[in-house]
C-alpha cells in the first residue's frame, strides 16, 4: 500500500510504502502546491504522559472495567496516541487499587 502525505516537520511530500504493519520505504513525492496543500499531515505516533480517562471512560471510575481500558486505548491509537500514562487521581486505597488492578 502507498501513502501520499506532508511531513509535520518539513512540510514536504512524501510517498509512504507500507508493507503488512511495517514501513518499507520513505520517498520525497513529486506533486503540485495545489495537491501538496490538500495532503494529510504524516508525524510519528504521540506519546501523551497524562490521560485520566477518555470519551466518558474514567480511569479513576471504581467500576472500571478492563474491557472500558481496552476500548479507550484503541479510541486513543485511532486518534494517533502511541503511547500514553493512564493516570489516576488520589483516592482511597480502595480506588487506587482497583485502578491500578484494572490497568
Amino acid at each position: 500500500m502507498k501513502i501520499r502525505a506532508k511531513r509535520f516537520d518539513t512540510f514536504q511530500a512524501v510517498d509512504i510504502v507500507v508493507d503488512g504493519s511495517t514501513i518499507a520505504a520513505i520517498t520525497p513525492a513529486e506533486c503540485s502546491h495545489e495537491e501538496k496543500a490538500a495532503l494529510p499531515f504524516v508525524s510519528p505516533g504521540f506519546f501523551d504522559i497524562q490521560i485520566n480517562g477518555y470519551n466518558g471512560v474514567w480511569f479513576s471510575n471504581p467500576r472500571l472495567s478492563v474491557n472500558q481500558v481496552i476500548d479507550t486505548t484503541q479510541m486513543l491509537v485511532n486518534r494517533g496516541i502511541a503511547r500514553f500514562f493512564p493516570t489516576l487521581i488520589t483516592a482511597s486505597f480502595e480506588a487506587l487499587h482497583h485502578g491500578f488492578s484494572t490497568l
